[in-house]
């Protein structure tokens, strides 16, 4: 017996661990408008970088994490963002957000994990990673996984 809540054996622990502590009272301010100011300098400035931000209104994209890039890449034009993230929790309380408040934005959200579960590949124009590679159970699984998940 696990004394995790949720957890029945140690494949679920990182899900169970990210989705029932890492956030607490800090996803509402992680989704406030300063702080999607913030991500949007950040986004704009990356994909200024890629050379990409002139052609966001084109771009299949992917994100990985909170759901705060796949909602700025989306507000700026983006063709379409697929979320990805590996806690059920996270993805729920972001399928929530999106429902209530960015209702016209096209957006989907799964929970997966991308280090043990494939994703379609070569469907993405540009794939997002912020923040998450340290949080991989395995970083060549997952790494593999999004660079398949990227058009050649």
């Amino acid at each position: 017996m696990s004394i995790l809540k949720g957890t029945n054996n140690s494949e679920n622990i990182t899900e169970t661990i990210y989705g029932n502590y890492s956030f607490g009272n800090m996803y509402e301010k992680l989704f406030s408008q300063e702080y999607l100011n913030n991500s949007r300098k950040i986004v704009e400035k990356d994909l200024s970088i890629a050379g990409l931000l002139d052609e966001i209104e084109d771009l299949d994209c992917m994100d990985v994490g909170t759901g705060r890039v796949a909602l700025t890449l989306s507000k700026i034009g983006a063709k379409s963002v697929d979320h990805f993230d590996i806690s059920e929790e996270h993805v729920a309380r972001f399928s929530s957000l999106l429902k209530n408040k960015y209702k016209s934005l096209n957006i989907s959200t799964t929970c997966v994990d991308l280090c043990k579960n494939k994703i379609p590949t070569q469907k993405y124009d540009f794939v997002y990673l912020t923040g998450i590679v340290q949080h991989f159970s395995d970083i060549k699984s997952g790494l593999k996984n999004c660079s398949e998940a990227v058009k050649k």
